[in-house]
């Protein structure tokens, strides 16, 4: 690690990859067991810290989600809630360095944010393995359990069956998801409910549709015990949840009401509510409605499935639209509300009838 940080390390970038990929695959290779995890964790943090992008490749790539894949089958199922969540927190900063690190195998013409298919699949599983990990041990009723930094929240907790329905989960980050009745799906026993959201950098490529995004929100329902995720397929309510409004950084504000507009208007930005299908590889919006746009910075949206969700920023044209100040104009020229208008419409029909067109 002082090699990779010094001047000798940073101007012969063949050689400092090659020792990234080097430890790394020594790690990967190796059996580490419990006590090791939280220098695992801490290796792929170094590994993965690069100043020249140069140092980083895909393979590289790989082998930082290998090991920290590995963490959670080291941990016995004994482990204190404590500790569980200490290593949940150190794995999530490996994971916001892998990410950062990521960028830059990327073209910037296909996303600024976004990695390979391969990946994007492998640190959604590592993601998802973190949000179990940060519920270790815990009691159905706890308070949520939430860990991360700037870019990357990770917030779960464990309920029983008969009080999911209005129950709320949510972020420092600004996401929220209030929960449905979820009966219908079978289930029974405990579940663990999770939010992994992430800002400024998403697992997928950006909408084409969209100029700015939320960055990216996954919900989960897990089993308690197993920590399979639960299919959900029928919910006689939908989930409703808030997405910050460009979590890029572009930070956009909804489109605004104006008071005054031509016929035809420049392009305007209206929200739209997204999510990620896994098998065509693309955003759609099948089962998703945009509910609520009266907040500035916050898309609330209603969905009848879980998946990973973004709201996005599309152009929209106004055509013969009518603002405020306009129907205030038309209101004014009424002559059941202004008596001046009345006035004029009877002398204009007493002229009329004085004096008939020819």
């Amino acid at each position: 690690s002082s090699f990779l940080k010094s001047e000798e390390g940073r101007s012969n970038t063949s050689q400092a990859r090659g020792l990234r990929k080097k430890v790394l695959s020594l790690l990967d290779a190796g059996d580490f067991v419990e006590l090791d995890t939280v220098g695992a964790i801490t290796v792929v943090d170094e590994m993965t810290d690069v100043s020249n992008t140069e140092e980083f490749d895909e393979d590289l790539e790989q082998l930082a989600l290998s090991v920290l894949s590995k963490v959670p089958s080291k941990l016995s199922s004994s482990l204190s809630g404590s500790a569980a969540r200490g290593i949940a927190s150190s794995a999530t900063t490996a994971v916001e360095n892998l990410l950062s690190a990521s960028k830059a195998l990327t073209p910037a013409a296909v996303s600024s944010s976004s990695l390979s298919s391969q990946s994007s699949a492998g640190m959604a599983a590592v993601l998802s393995n973190l949000s179990s990990l940060l519920v270790s041990n815990a009691v159905p009723g706890e308070n949520a359990q939430e860990v991360g930094g700037a870019n990357l929240r990770i917030s779960s907790r464990v309920l029983s069956s008969a009080s999911i329905t209005g129950s709320a989960l949510s972020t420092t980050g600004g996401v929220s998801v209030l929960f449905p009745d979820l009966e219908g799906n079978g289930i029974t026993s405990d579940v663990m409910l999770g939010i992994i959201s992430l800002k400024g950098s998403s697992l997928f490529p950006r909408p084409n549709s969209t100029s700015k995004t939320g960055g990216l929100t996954i919900i989960e329902v897990k089993d308690a015990e197993s920590r399979k995720k639960i299919p959900i397929t029928n919910t006689s309510r939908p989930f409703i949840f808030e997405i910050p409004v460009g979590q890029n950084g572009t930070s956009p504000s909804l489109a605004s009401t104006a008071t005054s507009r031509p016929l035809i208007d420049e392009p305007e930005e209206v929200p739209e509510c997204l999510f990620w299908d896994p098998s065509k590889k693309i955003w759609l919006n099948d089962g998703l409605k945009l509910s609520n746009t009266s907040s500035a910075s916050v898309v609330v949206c209603e969905s009848s499935h879980l998946t990973a969700f973004t709201s996005g920023m599309r152009f929209r044209l106004r055509v013969n639209t009518i603002g405020e100040e306009d129907a205030t104009t038309h209101k004014s020229l009424d002559p059941t509300q202004n008596a001046m208008s009345a006035l004029v419409l009877c002398l204009l029909s007493v002229m009329l009838i004085l004096y008939p067109i020819a």
